[in-house]
């Protein structure tokens, strides 16, 4: 609904919707309304608003892989957390089943984290040892 009336010109209707939506937390509608919002967040450059808004839909709505991944992205490029990503992608990963198509994108991800941040950690010893 708030895609459609955000379409057709009535925008703050459209937000509203999507906004109701999302605090509802009851489903695959309810995460790509959250995932909507977190994008126009990030677009305004509030990352922190849009994590929060991703980790209140995700803690409340059923595990959805999308806002995980979204999450994780926040996290990892507009905040810095590569920490804090690791753990949103390894929870993920524990309640995705093996079939799923969202398995491999998160498995890289979990790897190039993992890769990173031992690449900060060790840039962190060299640093100490100067």
């Amino acid at each position: 609904m708030g895609r459609y009336l955000f379409r057709t010109g009535r925008r703050a209707d459209g937000w509203r919707a999507l906004r109701n939506a999302a605090e509802l937390g009851d489903g695959p509608e309810s995460a790509h309304a959250a995932l909507l919002l977190a994008r126009r967040l990030a677009r305004r450059r509030r990352h922190r608003a849009a994590e929060r808004l991703l980790a209140g839909v995700e803690r409340r709505a059923w595990r959805e892989p999308r806002l995980a991944i979204a999450r994780a992205r926040l996290l990892e490029w507009s905040l810095g957390d590569l920490a804090a990503a690791r753990d949103v992608v390894t929870g993920a990963l524990a309640d995705l089943p093996a079939d799923s198509p969202f398995r491999t994108d998160l498995e890289w991800r979990l790897q190039r984290l993992e890769r990173k941040l031992l690449v900060r950690a060790a840039q962190g010893l060299r640093q100490e040892r100067e």
